[in-house]
């Protein structure tokens, strides 16, 4: 048993679009006790240089409770992934 099975959590990989926000980089104030309340975790961010684009590494439940972390920051999202194996789990 991995990690991901044992606390029910998920890697959650987010595509956001433009107009990136200040908060990419990472959570802003106003949006810890919103992470905290859905049990996501903001794990990384990767952007790019020079690109509006950004992918964001989250531990979570599911992908839905992501999607009502970021709609808090009026990101626009693009794909998600879902790895419930944990990254390179098997």
């Amino acid at each position: 048993m991995n990690g991901s099975e044992r606390d029910g959590l998920s890697d959650v990989f987010v595509e956001c679009l433009p107009p990136a926000s200040a908060c990419v980089d990472r959570p802003c104030d106003a949006l810890t006790q919103c992470l905290v309340v859905h049990r996501v975790q903001w794990l990384r961010t990767l952007q790019p240089i020079g690109s509006e684009r950004a992918l964001i590494h989250f531990r979570a439940p599911d992908a839905e409770s992501v999607r009502m972390v970021l709609r808090r920051l009026n990101l626009g999202i693009g794909q998600i992934w879902v790895d419930e194996a944990g990254v390179g789990g098997g």
